[in-house]
């Protein structure tokens, strides 16, 4: 027996031949082909956008994370007198696989958020980056942070089995920091404890990371570059200004009293006010507002002789006020009347 829709199909046909029936039938199947095909292409779409976007989600919060840390970075110097070894404060970066920068960094940050009340934490930490490989051989980049600095110098990184670390992802494909140094070149690797980069830091940091892609295609390689705007403090002038003009020692070891005017290897003494031949238009000279003293300072002096370029030059001008914004810490070096013109 057959049913109305039978009934209606067998009456749509009448008056077809049976080829035209078969063309009917095939024009409908290719029209459902080509529409099923569009909706599995478009779905397959969809789903390769909502992974890309996913990828790059997760790329933005590592760089977001990490950005942040280290425009709070921290260096405190080491005193002269001090034992390198009971210095605590470090920023260290090594590089175990990476082939694009350091993929072990450590360093001080001004970032921490105390959560416990009770408890006696500033907003200062240590904070270190690592990678590893899990059991499937994906690389995984952790975080690790502690708001205690360690009594003294502590080169190792934090082990996964003696602490544990926060994990950030688990699909990195690449991951590697550079650092730029004062000279303008970019390095894979730091260490401020170090006699090269003895308690300097980089003047910017550049963050690389690449995540692995859902179908497997090259993975793209996202970075940023951060400025360290914070310079390495000097207690010893922070605390006692006055002590960074001293009227004792020159760069070459002479009193400087033996100099007849009482001049040092980059200026006047210490004591001295400014002269006429150390102002242009009533603004101190280079040279007037870095007489210091060499031997106390050290490597500094060297990048205190290229400030400006010019030694009579004042102290004021666009190239010297573009030098100093790269090097912070070297303000704090210059005479007083200087420091005030500049800021």
């Amino acid at each position: 027996m057959r049913t109305p829709h039978t009934l209606m199909d067998a009456h749509a046909f009448e008056g077809f031949t049976l080829l035209e029936v078969l063309a009917v039938m095939l024009l409908t199947s290719i029209v459902m082909g080509v529409a099923l095909n569009f909706y599995v292409d478009l779905s397959r779409a969809s789903r390769r956008a909502a992974d890309h976007t996913r990828e790059i989600r997760r790329a933005v919060a590592i760089l977001d994370r990490m950005a942040r840390d280290f425009e709070a970075t921290l260096l405190v110097r080491k005193p002269a007198e001090d034992d390198p070894i009971g210095h605590p404060w470090l920023f260290l970066a090594e590089s175990a696989t990476s082939e694009i920068g350091a993929d072990h960094v450590k360093f001080m940050t001004r970032n921490h958020r105390p959560r416990d009340t009770t408890s006696h934490e500033s907003d200062l930490a240590v904070v270190s980056y690592t990678t590893r490989r899990n059991d499937r051989g994906d690389l995984e980049l952790l975080r690790w942070s502690s708001p205690r600095l360690p009594e003294g110098l502590d080169r190792d990184f934090p082990s996964p089995l003696d602490h544990v670390p926060a994990l950030l992802s688990d699909e990195v494909d690449a991951f590697g920091v550079t650092f730029l140094d004062a000279g303008g070149a970019w390095k894979d690797t730091w260490d401020s404890s170090q006699l090269v980069e003895s308690s300097e830091l980089p003047a910017a940091v550049k963050i690389r990371v690449a995540m692995l892609t859902a179908d497997g295609s090259p993975a793209v390689t996202y970075e940023r570059q951060v400025l360290l705007p914070v310079r390495p403090l000097d207690l010893e002038v922070l605390l006692d200004p006055e002590a960074q003009n001293p009227q004792s020692v020159d760069a070459d070891g002479d009193d400087d009293s033996d100099d007849p005017d009482g001049s040092n290897g980059f200026g006047r003494g210490s004591g001295a006010g400014p002269t006429d031949e150390d102002l242009i238009n009533g603004v101190p000279t280079v040279a007037y507002c870095i007489s210091i003293d060499g031997i106390r300072l050290g490597p500094k002096v060297r990048r205190l002789s290229q400030l400006g370029g010019d030694r009579d030059a004042p102290i004021t001008s666009a190239n010297v006020r573009s030098f100093l914004s790269q090097n912070q810490d070297l303000v704090a070096l210059l005479r007083p009347v200087c420091q005030a013109l500049l800021r």
